[in-house]
Protein backbone atom coordinates (compact mmCIF):
# COMPACT_ATOMS: atom_id res chain seq x y z
CA UNK A 1 0.00 0.00 0.00
CA UNK A 2 1.35 3.69 -0.28
CA UNK A 3 2.73 5.49 2.37
CA UNK A 4 0.23 7.44 4.38
CA UNK A 5 1.24 10.99 2.78
CA UNK A 6 -0.23 9.59 -0.72
CA UNK A 7 -3.22 8.20 0.17
CA UNK A 8 -5.67 10.57 -1.33
CA UNK A 9 -9.02 9.65 -2.76
CA UNK A 10 -11.87 11.85 -4.67
CA UNK A 11 -15.14 9.89 -5.15
CA UNK A 12 -18.95 10.97 -5.96
CA UNK A 13 -21.47 10.79 -3.59
CA UNK A 14 -23.19 7.83 -5.41
CA UNK A 15 -19.39 6.10 -5.47
CA UNK A 16 -18.96 7.04 -1.34
CA UNK A 17 -22.57 5.22 -1.10
CA UNK A 18 -21.64 2.74 -3.30
CA UNK A 19 -18.49 1.67 -1.51
CA UNK A 20 -20.13 1.96 1.78
CA UNK A 21 -22.81 -0.74 1.19
CA UNK A 22 -19.75 -3.08 0.27
CA UNK A 23 -18.23 -2.12 3.81
CA UNK A 24 -21.72 -2.86 5.49
CA UNK A 25 -21.64 1.12 6.95
CA UNK A 26 -25.05 2.84 6.50
CA UNK A 27 -23.69 6.31 6.48
CA UNK A 28 -20.85 8.67 6.95
CA UNK A 29 -20.96 12.56 8.15
CA UNK A 30 -21.04 14.62 5.02
CA UNK A 31 -23.43 12.43 2.98
CA UNK A 32 -26.50 13.64 2.37
CA UNK A 33 -29.32 11.32 3.40
CA UNK A 34 -31.76 12.47 0.74
CA UNK A 35 -29.79 12.06 -1.87
CA UNK A 36 -31.93 9.56 -4.02
CA UNK A 37 -35.13 11.23 -2.54
CA UNK A 38 -37.66 11.32 -5.04
CA UNK A 39 -35.98 8.95 -7.81
CA UNK A 40 -37.54 6.35 -9.10
CA UNK A 41 -35.75 2.68 -8.58
CA UNK A 42 -35.01 2.75 -12.09
CA UNK A 43 -32.83 5.90 -11.32
CA UNK A 44 -31.17 4.66 -8.40
CA UNK A 45 -30.17 1.22 -9.97
CA UNK A 46 -28.84 3.57 -13.14
CA UNK A 47 -27.05 5.75 -10.76
CA UNK A 48 -25.58 2.81 -8.51
CA UNK A 49 -24.59 0.78 -11.82
CA UNK A 50 -22.53 3.87 -13.15
CA UNK A 51 -20.57 4.00 -9.65
CA UNK A 52 -19.86 0.78 -9.45
CA UNK A 53 -18.67 0.28 -13.49
CA UNK A 54 -17.06 3.81 -12.72
CA UNK A 55 -14.99 2.22 -9.44
CA UNK A 56 -13.95 -0.84 -11.22
CA UNK A 57 -12.29 1.41 -13.91
CA UNK A 58 -10.16 2.83 -11.73
CA UNK A 59 -9.51 0.06 -9.97
CA UNK A 60 -11.04 0.66 -6.69
CA UNK A 61 -13.00 -2.16 -6.72
CA UNK A 62 -12.29 -5.72 -8.33
CA UNK A 63 -15.26 -8.53 -9.27
CA UNK A 64 -15.09 -11.31 -7.85
CA UNK A 65 -16.82 -14.73 -8.07
CA UNK A 66 -20.96 -15.48 -7.16
CA UNK A 67 -21.33 -11.79 -8.02
CA UNK A 68 -19.61 -10.40 -5.02
CA UNK A 69 -17.00 -7.34 -5.35
CA UNK A 70 -13.49 -7.11 -3.38
CA UNK A 71 -12.68 -3.37 -2.26
CA UNK A 72 -8.99 -1.92 -2.89
CA UNK A 73 -6.77 -0.83 -0.37
CA UNK A 74 -6.57 2.29 -0.75
CA UNK A 75 -10.34 2.69 -0.42
CA UNK A 76 -10.58 0.83 2.40
CA UNK A 77 -8.04 2.30 4.40
CA UNK A 78 -9.69 5.76 3.73
CA UNK A 79 -13.17 5.08 3.31
CA UNK A 80 -13.19 2.11 6.39
CA UNK A 81 -11.65 4.10 8.25
CA UNK A 82 -14.25 6.63 8.56
CA UNK A 83 -16.86 4.20 8.35
CA UNK A 84 -15.81 2.08 11.17
CA UNK A 85 -13.22 5.17 13.32
CA UNK A 86 -12.40 4.94 16.68
CA UNK A 87 -12.60 8.45 17.21
CA UNK A 88 -14.19 11.48 14.73
CA UNK A 89 -13.86 15.46 14.74
CA UNK A 90 -16.88 17.25 13.59
CA UNK A 91 -16.53 20.54 12.48
CA UNK A 92 -18.78 23.15 10.41
CA UNK A 93 -18.05 26.76 10.24
CA UNK A 94 -20.53 28.83 8.74
CA UNK A 95 -20.58 32.50 7.35
CA UNK A 96 -23.30 34.47 6.07
CA UNK A 97 -22.59 33.15 2.73
CA UNK A 98 -21.17 29.80 3.14
CA UNK A 99 -21.13 26.36 5.32
CA UNK A 100 -18.64 24.10 5.00
CA UNK A 101 -18.09 21.13 7.01
CA UNK A 102 -14.80 19.18 7.62
CA UNK A 103 -14.24 15.67 9.35
CA UNK A 104 -11.73 13.58 10.62
CA UNK A 105 -11.56 10.25 11.83
CA UNK A 106 -8.91 8.13 12.86
CA UNK A 107 -8.04 4.70 14.54
CA UNK A 108 -4.42 4.83 16.63
CA UNK A 109 -2.76 4.08 13.13
CA UNK A 110 -4.28 6.44 10.93
CA UNK A 111 -6.32 9.81 10.50
CA UNK A 112 -8.41 10.40 7.66
CA UNK A 113 -9.16 13.85 6.85
CA UNK A 114 -12.35 14.04 4.44
CA UNK A 115 -14.24 17.09 3.02
CA UNK A 116 -16.54 17.99 -0.16
CA UNK A 117 -14.26 20.63 -1.89
CA UNK A 118 -17.32 20.42 -4.33
CA UNK A 119 -20.61 20.13 -3.79
CA UNK A 120 -21.16 15.60 -4.48
CA UNK A 121 -17.43 15.30 -4.35
CA UNK A 122 -16.38 13.85 -1.19
CA UNK A 123 -12.26 14.08 -0.72
CA UNK A 124 -10.45 11.68 1.51
CA UNK A 125 -6.61 12.33 2.81
CA UNK A 126 -4.64 10.20 5.20
CA UNK A 127 -2.79 12.73 7.19
CA UNK A 128 0.88 12.05 7.07
CA UNK A 129 2.75 10.84 9.90
CA UNK A 130 4.39 14.30 10.54
CA UNK A 131 0.72 16.16 10.64
CA UNK A 132 -0.02 16.08 14.32
CA UNK A 133 -4.00 15.58 14.01
CA UNK A 134 -5.13 18.54 17.15
CA UNK A 135 -2.19 21.46 15.36
CA UNK A 136 -3.68 20.02 12.04
CA UNK A 137 -7.20 20.66 13.08
CA UNK A 138 -6.95 23.53 14.24
CA UNK A 139 -4.83 25.25 11.45
CA UNK A 140 -7.56 23.85 9.16
CA UNK A 141 -10.43 26.26 11.08
CA UNK A 142 -10.92 30.30 10.70
CA UNK A 143 -8.04 31.42 12.86
CA UNK A 144 -9.97 33.30 16.15
CA UNK A 145 -8.83 36.91 17.23
CA UNK A 146 -5.70 37.34 18.86
CA UNK A 147 -6.85 38.29 22.04
CA UNK A 148 -9.89 37.46 23.95
CA UNK A 149 -12.20 40.28 25.13
CA UNK A 150 -11.13 41.59 28.87
CA UNK A 151 -14.60 39.97 30.68
CA UNK A 152 -15.49 37.39 32.98
CA UNK A 153 -16.70 33.87 31.76
CA UNK A 154 -20.53 32.84 32.94
CA UNK A 155 -23.32 30.77 32.02
CA UNK A 156 -26.69 30.90 30.99
CA UNK A 157 -29.83 28.79 30.57
CA UNK A 158 -29.52 27.24 27.52
CA UNK A 159 -33.16 28.36 26.16
CA UNK A 160 -32.52 31.63 27.22
CA UNK A 161 -29.27 31.84 25.35
CA UNK A 162 -31.37 30.72 22.22
CA UNK A 163 -34.16 32.99 22.45
CA UNK A 164 -31.05 36.02 22.94
CA UNK A 165 -29.67 35.22 19.45
CA UNK A 166 -32.99 34.86 17.85
CA UNK A 167 -33.54 38.64 19.31
CA UNK A 168 -30.11 39.69 18.29
CA UNK A 169 -31.01 38.49 14.50
CA UNK A 170 -33.76 41.24 15.00
CA UNK A 171 -31.22 44.52 14.85
CA UNK A 172 -34.34 46.31 17.14
CA UNK A 173 -34.22 43.94 20.23
CA UNK A 174 -30.10 43.58 20.32
CA UNK A 175 -30.35 45.66 23.65
CA UNK A 176 -33.45 43.83 24.65
CA UNK A 177 -30.83 40.84 24.20
CA UNK A 178 -28.33 41.69 25.84
CA UNK A 179 -30.62 42.83 29.25
CA UNK A 180 -31.99 39.43 28.96
CA UNK A 181 -28.46 37.47 29.32
CA UNK A 182 -27.87 40.30 32.53
CA UNK A 183 -31.27 39.44 34.06
CA UNK A 184 -30.38 35.70 33.82
CA UNK A 185 -27.44 35.89 35.41
CA UNK A 186 -24.31 37.03 33.05
CA UNK A 187 -21.99 39.69 33.99
CA UNK A 188 -23.11 42.94 32.36
CA UNK A 189 -19.54 43.21 30.59
CA UNK A 190 -20.14 39.43 29.58
CA UNK A 191 -23.80 40.34 28.19
CA UNK A 192 -22.84 43.17 26.54
CA UNK A 193 -19.65 42.06 24.52
CA UNK A 194 -21.80 38.17 24.11
CA UNK A 195 -24.55 40.41 22.40
CA UNK A 196 -22.28 42.08 20.21
CA UNK A 197 -20.33 39.61 18.88
CA UNK A 198 -23.58 37.71 18.24
CA UNK A 199 -24.50 41.16 15.96
CA UNK A 200 -21.68 41.35 14.44
CA UNK A 201 -20.41 37.32 14.11
CA UNK A 202 -18.40 36.84 10.78
CA UNK A 203 -18.12 33.03 11.13
CA UNK A 204 -19.75 30.31 13.91
CA UNK A 205 -17.77 27.31 14.17
CA UNK A 206 -19.43 24.04 15.43
CA UNK A 207 -16.98 21.23 16.28
CA UNK A 208 -17.75 17.83 17.88
CA UNK A 209 -15.38 15.46 19.24
CA UNK A 210 -16.86 11.79 19.56
CA UNK A 211 -15.28 8.65 20.83
CA UNK A 212 -17.06 5.28 19.41
CA UNK A 213 -17.06 2.77 21.53
CA UNK A 214 -19.00 -0.89 20.95
CA UNK A 215 -22.14 -1.21 20.76
CA UNK A 216 -22.91 1.62 22.68
CA UNK A 217 -23.53 5.79 22.46
CA UNK A 218 -20.22 7.53 21.53
CA UNK A 219 -19.00 9.54 23.92
CA UNK A 220 -19.47 13.53 23.30
CA UNK A 221 -17.89 16.79 23.81
CA UNK A 222 -17.82 20.36 22.02
CA UNK A 223 -19.04 23.40 21.39
CA UNK A 224 -19.54 26.62 19.04
CA UNK A 225 -17.02 29.43 18.60
CA UNK A 226 -18.83 32.23 17.81
CA UNK A 227 -16.50 34.70 16.07
CA UNK A 228 -16.58 38.14 14.73
CA UNK A 229 -13.54 40.48 13.99
CA UNK A 230 -12.20 41.72 17.10
CA UNK A 231 -13.81 39.36 19.70
CA UNK A 232 -14.77 35.69 20.54
CA UNK A 233 -16.90 33.14 22.65
CA UNK A 234 -16.35 29.62 22.93
CA UNK A 235 -19.98 28.51 23.76
CA UNK A 236 -20.11 24.86 26.05
CA UNK A 237 -22.53 22.50 27.18
CA UNK A 238 -22.54 22.10 31.07
CA UNK A 239 -23.10 18.62 32.83
CA UNK A 240 -26.47 20.29 33.48
CA UNK A 241 -28.01 20.20 29.71
CA UNK A 242 -29.80 22.77 30.51
CA UNK A 243 -26.97 25.52 31.11
CA UNK A 244 -23.86 26.50 28.64
CA UNK A 245 -20.99 27.98 29.77
CA UNK A 246 -20.19 31.10 28.01
CA UNK A 247 -16.24 31.69 27.56
CA UNK A 248 -14.18 34.83 26.18
CA UNK A 249 -11.68 33.19 24.28
CA UNK A 250 -8.62 34.00 21.58
CA UNK A 251 -7.01 31.83 19.25
CA UNK A 252 -3.90 30.14 21.38
CA UNK A 253 -7.07 28.96 23.72
CA UNK A 254 -9.38 27.95 21.36
CA UNK A 255 -6.15 25.62 19.80
CA UNK A 256 -5.41 24.20 23.35
CA UNK A 257 -8.59 23.86 23.66
CA UNK A 258 -9.47 21.47 20.59
CA UNK A 259 -6.01 19.72 21.82
CA UNK A 260 -7.07 18.94 24.82
CA UNK A 261 -10.37 16.85 23.55
CA UNK A 262 -8.42 15.18 21.08
CA UNK A 263 -6.16 14.22 23.48
CA UNK A 264 -8.99 13.01 25.58
CA UNK A 265 -10.22 10.62 21.96
CA UNK A 266 -6.94 8.88 21.56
Amino acid sequence: MKKNNDLVLNVSQEELLYLLKILGAPSIPGIDPNIFEGATERDIGVAVGVAERALIARGLVVPGGDGQVNISEVALALIGTCAMPNFSVITESTTKKTTQGMFWHGTKNIVIEHNLPVRGIHKFRALNNAELPDAHIAENLPKLPKSAPEVPGGSLDSEIYEQGKEMIRDQRKAQEAEELFINNGLPDQTAAELAKALRLAKTTITIGFLKHTAGGEPYSKGGVGIVSTRTAFLIEPLEDDQQISIQPINDTEWKNWITKHIKSLR
